[in-house]
Order: C-alpha cells, then sequence, then structure tokens
C-alpha cells in the first residue's frame, strides 16, 4: 500500500480526487433528481407519524401485503420496520403519512365558502373525496353564530383553518391506518380487542361477560332443577357474583302467587340478562378495567389472552365467559406524532436560516483567523460535503427531518475542525519553510504531519457513530447514517478539496 501511495505528496492525486468528486457529486444530484426532490419528513411538510409494536416479528410476506395495502389505500405512506429496544428482530413499524396535499386542499375549499348553502354543498362534496366525513367537518366548522369551540369560515384566518383541517386529517389517517393495518392482519377478529380498547370499552366487556356468565350458571341451575323452588337455591350465585340477595329477592320470586315481581321460572334468558345488566351489573368493576389499562400499559401489549385473566383484579371474576374474548390483535400503537403544515413551514425557513447562519460565521472566523483564500478553499469543502451528504441520503430515501438537519450541521462543523487543523499547520510550515517556498510542498507536508491525527480522529468517530446505528433505535437512525456518510465526506475533503482549492487559489494570486 506504501509503494501504491506517497502519502507525503497526496497533492499528487488531486486529479484522482477531482474526479472522484465530481462522480460522488454527480450521483448526489442525480439522486435528488432521480427521486423529485428532497425527501421531506412531517417535521417540514405536516403529517402524522405512528409506531406500532408487534406481538412477534415481522416477515417480509407480510411487510410486502402491508405496502401493497398502503399504496393502495394511502399513496402518501411510507411504512418502515425497525427493532424495538432489546429486541434483535424488527418487531416495530412506522407509518408515516403526510396529509399536506389534502390539507391544502380541503383548507382551499373551505376558505372558499360563502354562505350556509355552499358550506353544505362543500361538505358533501369532502366526504365524497376525502378522507373527512360531513358529520367530522360539521362538528369542526360553522357559517355564522355556533358554538365556540366551532371554527367561523366567515371571519378565520386561513392559518386557524389549516391547522384545524390539519388535526382532522391526522385523527382520520391514524384511525385508517389502524383499521387497515386489523383488517390485513387480523381479518377474522371480531368482538373486544384488550391491546386497544379504551378503559370504558374495557369496563363494558366485563360487565357484559359477568351478565352473560350469570345467565349460564342460572341456566345450567335451571336444567338440573327443572324449576326453581326457592331463591335460596341461588345462593352460590349470589356469593359468586357479588348481588346482594335482598335486592334480588325484591325484583324476583320463584312463587307464581306473587304478584308484583318477576318469575324466574317464567322469564326469558334475554329478559334476565337485560334487567341484571340493568340493577346488579351496571357500573360496575371499574377498578378492574382499570388494573388492565395499567397492565398493559407496562407490558404495551398483552401477547396472550391469560396474561389479562392472571391477573390480581380479576381473581374473583366468572373466568368461562372471560375466555370467550376473540383474542387480542397482533400490534399495538405505542406513539403518534402529530405536525401542523403551519409548524413544518416555520422550520423550514429555520433550518435554513441555522445553515446559512453557520455558512456565514464560518466565513467571517476564517478570514478573521487566515485569509480569504482559506475561508473559500474551506467553504468549498462544506459545500462540497454537503451535496454529497443530502444528495446520498435522497438516493437512499432518507426523509430530512429537524435531526437530519442537526445532523447536516455537526457534519459542517466536523469537516471544518478538520480543515481548520490542517490550515493552521500550512501556516505554521508556511513560516517556517519561509514565505517564497512552494505551496505544493508547504501544503504536501502539512497533509501528511495532520495525517494521523485526522484518520484516528475519523475512525474513531465513525466507529462511535455506527454504533449509534446500530442500537440507537428509529429515532437515530436517520441522524447516524447522515454522520457517517457526513464523516467520510469530511475526511475525504478536509485531505484533498479544501487543500487542492487552496492551492488553485494561492498559484491564481501568485500568478496576478
Amino acid at each position: 500500500m506504501a509503494k501504491l501511495i506517497n502519502w507525503q505528496e497526496l497533492l499528487k492525486y488531486q486529479k484522482h480526487a477531482v474526479v472522484i468528486s465530481i462522480v460522488l457529486l454527480a450521483i448526489s444530484l442525480g439522486g435528488v433528481i432521480w427521486q423529485g426532490g428532497l425527501l421531506y419528513g412531517i417535521d417540514f411538510t405536516g403529517g402524522i407519524r405512528l409506531m406500532f409494536e408487534f406481538s412477534r416479528p415481522i416477515e417480509s410476506e407480510n411487510m410486502a401485503d402491508i405496502r401493497g395495502v398502503f399504496q393502495r389505500r394511502l399513496e402518501a405512506a411510507r411504512v418502515n420496520t425497525f427493532n424495538l429496544e432489546g429486541e434483535d428482530d424488527s418487531r416495530g413499524l412506522m407509518v408515516t403519512v403526510r396529509g399536506h396535499q389534502l390539507v391544502d386542499d380541503l383548507t382551499r375549499e373551505l376558505m372558499q365558502v360563502d354562505g350556509s348553502e355552499q358550506f353544505e354543498q362543500v361538505k358533501r362534496q369532502l366526504a365524497e373525496q376525502h378522507l373527512i366525513t360531513e358529520n367530522l367537518l360539521a362538528e369542526n366548522f360553522r357559517i355564522g353564530d355556533g358554538a365556540a369551540e366551532k371554527i367561523n369560515l366567515e371571519t378565520a384566518d386561513s392559518i386557524d383553518v389549516e391547522n384545524r383541517v390539519q388535526r382532522l386529517v391526522n385523527e382520520t389517517i391514524s384511525n385508517q391506518v389502524s383499521t387497515l393495518l386489523l383488517r390485513e392482519l387480523a381479518p377474522d377478529r371480531q368482538g373486544i380487542d384488550l391491546n386497544w380498547a379504551s378503559e370504558s370499552e374495557i369496563q363494558r366487556w366485563l360487565v357484559d361477560s359477568q351478565v352473560e356468565g350469570f345467565v349460564d350458571e342460572f341456566h345450567y341451575l335451571l336444567e338440573e332443577e327443572g324449576e326453581l323452588q326457592e331463591l335460596g337455591t341461588l345462593v352460590p350465585l349470589f356469593d359468586q357474583f357479588q348481588i346482594d340477595r335482598a335486592e334480588f329477592e325484591s325484583i324476583f320470586t320463584v312463587a307464581s302467587e306473587r304478584r308484583g315481581l318477576l318469575n324466574l321460572n317464567q322469564l326469558e334468558l334475554a329478559q334476565l340478562a337485560e334487567i341484571m345488566r340493568d340493577e346488579f351489573f351496571h357500573g360496575r368493576y371499574g377498578e378492574e378495567a382499570a388494573a388492565i389499562v395499567e397492565a398493559r400499559a407496562e407490558k404495551n401489549l398483552f401477547q396472550d389472552l391469560s396474561e389479562v385473566l392472571e391477573l390480581p383484579a380479576l381473581r374473583r371474576l366468572y373466568r368461562p365467559t372471560l375466555e370467550r374474548a376473540d383474542g387480542l390483535a397482533p400490534f399495538v400503537l405505542i406513539s403518534s406524532d402529530m405536525i401542523s403544515p403551519a409548524v413544518g413551514a416555520d422550520l423550514i425557513r429555520l433550518a435554513m436560516l441555522a445553515v446559512l447562519l453557520s455558512l456565514g460565521g464560518v466565513l467571517a472566523y476564517l478570514y478573521i483567523r487566515f485569509e480569504l483564500t482559506y475561508s473559500m478553499a474551506a467553504i468549498a469543502a462544506i459545500f462540497h460535503d454537503v451535496i454529497i451528504t443530502v444528495g446520498l441520503l435522497t438516493l437512499l430515501g432518507v426523509e430530512f427531518d429537524v435531526p437530519v438537519v442537526a445532523a447536516v450541521l455537526t457534519v459542517i462543523g466536523y469537516s471544518l475542525n478538520d480543515t481548520i487543523v490542517n490550515f493552521d499547520r500550512i501556516r505554521e510550515n508556511k513560516v517556517l519553510m519561509g514565505y517564497r517556498a512552494d505551496w505544493f510542498k508547504v501544503i504536501n507536508r502539512s497533509i501528511y504531519e495532520v495525517l494521523n491525527r485526522t484518520l484516528v480522529t475519523s475512525i474513531t468517530t465513525f466507529i462511535a457513530v455506527f454504533i449509534l446505528y446500530l442500537y440507537g433505535g428509529v429515532a437515530l437512525n436517520a441522524f447516524a447514517i447522515t454522520l457517517l456518510i457526513g464523516i467520510v465526506a469530511g475526511t475525504y475533503s478536509s485531505i484533498f478539496v479544501s487543500n487542492s482549492v487552496l492551492l488553485k487559489l494561492q498559484l491564481s494570486l501568485r500568478d496576478i
């Protein structure tokens, strides 16, 4: 390797470096063109990001089916898998939906409404064309006087309308995404799903299951006895289901001669179930429902119904009817992030401002510390690194969000740090070797003297970021990929690009 490369005169290979840079820049810019521009994430465009945890690894066949469903039903959706913390297999699914085009269309239609008749017409049209239902629009917008929580389209600002529309679109998309996943992965599931049900729904399920259990046990008893002779026969049921006997006897009887009471021997089971629900079970099992919700929050996902039935709070409940629950969805929603287009537009402006200010600060700092030629060479290297990093990210399909912008700014700082170290050594060697010394020799010597430091720093940083990529989780994936590309590009540019540009500028000044 030492014979192939003259490490003491790396600038001899600047023509090769130019070819490499041109190829990389062409690939990067081509990637942006091929993707139709930068892939802005929902941080900038507005939209919703949903993250699901699955009870089992997501197979490639299932993943292909899921992507197919979303392409047919939600064209703006992007679906990716990720590894959950502590898991080796892909058990996480992230669905990102950009709703900005839909939001823009809805906002434009609503802002053009003039009068109640037109509003009714627009509601019908939008319900037919878009995700938002007519009732949902009626609950959130109005013409003239009405509920304060509804936006008056006659006086409302477009930003207020847009933000409300974005919220409605996000909520609707979230429900549709969950429905599509359930249809695809659990098409035969019916009844309650304890991984998705709310606390009130769980409480209602507990009530229904215990009512059903009481009626079942009563029916079995009635079949054995043929006909109940006294209410005392039901004492075991009173104890099992915690029913007050005196209150029960104030409603029911087994004697035909007692008027004003319902005869259990003559009562239909459906009628008995309805009365028991209203008189004895309504409003019960709130604590048990809360315990299920609390256990679900700790586990994130119930993988088996036994995990629910074994909870201490449910031990006194009638189990056979609880076991009839149809099962559990194989996934659960673990996070939901919603961004409005207005916030996204502000983030774009702030991100661009941050990049421009950083470049301006770099130019001013280098001009003060060194010379204008050094500043121009450093800025050229920075543009080189940013274009390659951004282009390759776009080519790889990585969306640009706030963490990626932060990573790009970090790449600028990293590249600049290496460049400044090298420029410092060039300035020192220029003094040591004399101001008449050949710039080619001065720069070559400086590169060689700091090369060990540059490579060691880059390799150790690359290893650290690579570990971050492997174990940082889906939230840091894009950030880590950006840094990995930026470290390689920054190291390359600090050795070849910045020094080559500086040499050309200094030789041009000498010839003037």
